[in-house]
């Protein structure tokens, strides 16, 4: 042939790149042509060229409910669908893609025929973006409530009574002292053990405007410890999203009625939460989990609950250590002030009457609110007794399913709630712990019922709107000498109704009959 070589192959002509034909006789526009090593009969080595076919693999269609799932979820939706790749509209066909625009949209026909999905849907995108933004969102909160102390002074009594009735625990007329308010509560004294005037002694030299302000950073940084403790009982979480999830729930937090309480009356409630959650969640050995519950409960009685939680979970060094640091307190504070200890213990720490009324609206325990219902006498009424033995097996239900499920948020929080609900007086600013029980309905592993939800929404709308504040507000307006108006006395009820949803929803949490897990000793 011309132009060829003795014993050497025809050199071929190169074939074009795009526009081949198959061997069918079917036009391939655009499939390129790609080179592939052969040799010819003798041995001589040459380049064939072939077209090279993508492979027509078509995804699976991927269902409303696992797009929603990976929206929630701020994931590309491929991962839901077994890495295919559904997040790309180019993968899919024209009518999948457009579907899937409308269920990102909240419009078309899935929103249509179901509206409830489509509002659920937009509520797990804005949740999500609000976690994505976490910090803006917790420093816009903050901003917002500094404008609100600029504008709205607050009036921190009972910061005032720790500062000025701290010294007098040196002097031996600690529980002498009182300061001179207005009705109902026309005087406050100090109504705490001595050990907690000897750690208040710091706060007396300060200035008053330092205080005020000190006060208000630690108040608002426990309460991210508290919603970060709470986060880290409930199930272990990548760090990241742990602390947007805590940024996120402290910045709600912060406009509850118990936690905007506890901040205006420079409160103490927030400080010891996070001693408490704080301690459980985030300390590894029995004794720092133990001592952070045993001084908490050194200076207020409240949080001394938490030592039936560690009972409960069998967690018996931490109890032992939470019992030892109590007693060496209570020894610490004899010392230095041996009258006022011999005093508190024996005379002052079971009279609840110098602690304020238990009928006032002030008051949302179980008592207080049976109280406004049925009178003053209300111990004595069989009624009494029967709420008291039917919260008893709610609450000893709520924490054995707890225990058995391996939900410690949900012991704790069962404990607690119990613990305000049984407590003769429990002020509205003791229920900062509506914080961990609505991260527990939204989070754990009851949120997906209907009494969690209902439960979650009740809470939100009482603690936001400040119901218990206003209904004070109204009560103060009251004549003494008239019997308590029924259209206040019930809606007084909230918090205690809430707390006996919130112990129904964690009773009813569904989950596997497995050991709790504690942190290792």
């Amino acid at each position: 042939m011309a132009g060829s070589s003795p014993g050497r192959p025809p050199r071929r002509r190169r074939p074009p790149l795009r526009g081949a034909t198959s061997p069918a006789g079917v036009r391939l526009s655009g499939a390129p042509l790609l080179p592939r090593a052969s040799a010819s009969r003798d041995g001589t080595p040459h380049t064939r060229w072939h077209v090279h076919r993508a492979p027509s693999r078509v995804p699976p269609p991927v269902s409303v409910k696992a797009r929603l799932f990976c929206i929630a979820r701020s994931t590309d939706p491929g991962a839901a669908s077994g890495g295919l790749g559904c997040g790309r509209v180019r993968a899919e066909g024209a009518g999948a893609a457009d579907e899937r625009r409308r269920v990102e949209q909240g419009t078309g026909a899935a929103s249509g025929a179901d509206p409830v999905g489509a509002a659920l849907d937009r509520g797990r995108r804005c949740v999500a973006w609000l976690t994505g933004h976490a910090d803006w969102v917790f420093a816009g909160s903050l901003a917002l409530h500094v404008l609100v102390l600029a504008v709205h002074p607050p009036t921190p009594l009972d910061l005032r009574v720790y500062r000025e009735g701290a010294p007098h625990v040196l002097t031996g007329g600690l529980y002498d002292y009182a300061l001179h308010t207005k009705p109902p509560i026309p005087v406050l004294p100090f109504t705490y053990p001595p050990f907690a005037a000897l750690l208040f002694l710091p706060l007396s030299p300060l200035p008053w405007t330092v205080l005020l302000a000190l006060w208000q950073m630690l108040s608002i940084a426990a309460l991210v410890v508290l919603a970060a403790g709470a986060l880290g009982l409930l199930t272990p979480r990548p760090g990241g999203r742990t602390r947007d999830l805590a940024l996120l729930w402290a910045a709600a937090g912060l406009w509850t009625a118990p936690v905007r309480h506890t901040l205006d009356q420079g409160q103490v409630n927030l400080l010891l939460g996070a001693a408490v959650l704080g301690g459980l969640a985030l300390c590894r050995g029995a004794a720092a989990r133990g001592t952070a519950v045993g001084l908490a409960s050194s200076v207020k009685l409240t949080p001394a609950v938490a030592g039936l939680y560690l009972l409960v979970t069998r967690q018996w060094r931490a109890a032992v250590w939470a019992v030892g640091t109590g007693i060496a307190t209570v020894v610490l504070a004899w010392c230095v002030a041996p009258h006022e200890s011999v005093r508190y213990w024996t005379e002052l720490v079971v009279d609840t009457h110098r602690v304020g009324p238990v009928w006032t609206m002030r008051n949302q325990s179980l008592r207080g609110a049976l109280t406004r219902l049925l009178g003053p006498d209300v111990i004595a009424s069989p009624l009494w007794w029967a709420a008291l033995a039917g919260v008893t097996l709610v609450a000893a239900w709520a924490l054995c399913s707890c225990v058995r499920r391996s939900d410690a948020l949900g012991a704790l929080v069962a404990v607690e709630l119990y613990g305000l609900l049984m407590c003769p007086i429990s002020w509205g600013h003791h229920w900062i712990w509506c914080v961990p029980a609505m991260i527990w309905l939204a989070h754990g592993p009851g949120r997906g019922y209907t009494l969690s939800r209902v439960t979650l929404a009740l809470w939100a709308l009482v603690t936001v709107t400040r119901l218990v504040p206003r209904l004070t507000g109204v009560e103060d307006g009251l004549s003494r000498h008239d019997p308590y108006p029924a259209l206040l006395a019930w809606p007084g009820t909230v918090y205690a109704v809430c707390a006996v949803l919130t112990l129904l929803a964690l009773a009813r949490a569904a989950g596997g009959r497995r050991r709790l897990a504690v942190p290792a000793a």
